[in-house]
């Protein structure tokens, strides 16, 4: 009985640091947008981002004008690839800011 405690621990433990671990190597890409002005604009932004292979999840912020891409873990993006689906959506993109 107290194997089997020991072992629920010791794997309870393991999942929460795998959680952790792959949290922390998650990229978060924030981007300036300009002609984003309406909810409109913001739901094509977080459509086209969205289909993106990697990303997690996209967040548009009007007020900041901007665009803030979670992407799943160990996955990224290259800027040009940003670039050009913020221009196909119709807008264009400025900054790219990215943490981890």
């Amino acid at each position: 009985m107290r194997h089997r405690k020991l072992i629920g621990i010791l794997a309870s433990s393991f999942v929460s640091l795998v959680i952790f671990t792959s949290s922390a190597l998650a990229e978060k890409i924030t981007v300036s947008l300009k002609g984003m002005v309406c909810a409109f604009c913001a739901q094509g932004i977080k459509t086209h981002i969205g289909r993106l292979k990697g990303v997690e999840r996209v967040e548009p912020d009007m007020e900041r004008s901007e665009v803030r891409i979670y992407m799943q873990p160990q996955q990224t993006l290259e800027d040009e690839q940003i670039r050009l689906v913020i221009e196909d959506a119709g807008y264009e993109a400025g900054e790219i800011k990215r943490q981890e």
